[in-house]
């Protein structure tokens, strides 16, 4: 269960029904963007840091600002987290190449 103090982090969902176990890349996403300080320690405490490292480094939902500061706060480097590479900028068959 999500405590009744992050509820306000789940504003497109009703956070009762929501269940951090079953979803739990989802719910550290939101935490670790949109979150306070009280909100990033109920995850650590709740999920673990190498489950916070496995979203870290995999989360499309990860914004590249929350995503830079983890980096460096877990000892990761840049080029191991999705959102931080850099995207093809000469992608094939693209109708506009510039």
């Amino acid at each position: 269960m999500i405590p009744r103090r992050l509820h306000k982090y789940f504003w497109d969902l009703n956070p009762v029904n929501l269940d951090a176990a079953k979803h739990p890349e989802y719910v550290i996403e939101r935490l670790l963007n949109l979150g306070d300080l009280a909100a990033v320690k109920w995850v650590w405490d709740t999920f673990g840091r190498q489950k916070i490292v496995d979203v870290v480094k995999v989360g499309r939902q990860i914004s590249p600002k929350t995503a830079t500061f983890f980096t460096k706060l877990l000892n990761l480097k840049p080029e191991e987290v999705f959102c931080l590479k850099k995207a093809s900028h000469n992608r094939p068959g693209a109708i506009w190449p510039y």
